[in-house]
């Protein structure tokens, strides 16, 4: 198994165990799935033909995530 997909297997752990926890889940967790994904979808363009129009979109889809992921942070309420 590759490496981004360890990560991605440790953060959908993480958020599991924060549910069992707590008995919710954090946006900010299923932020961070959502841009470990997104990234190593992004990486895997690299070795397989794309059209630019993904790599844009998905920068962009990344960049929205990566502000979001702020914003929650920020004005959490804990």
């Amino acid at each position: 198994s590759s490496a981004a997909s360890d990560v991605y297997k440790r953060q959908v752990i993480r958020v599991f165990n924060t549910y069992l926890s707590m008995g919710r889940i954090k946006v900010t967790f299923i932020l961070d799935v959502a841009l470990v994904v997104l990234i190593g979808e992004l990486i895997s363009l690299w070795y397989r033909e794309y059209r630019i129009i993904e790599v844009f979109m998905s920068i962009f889809v990344i960049i929205a995530l990566v502000l979001l992921r702020i914003i929650t942070s920020r004005y959490s309420p804990e």
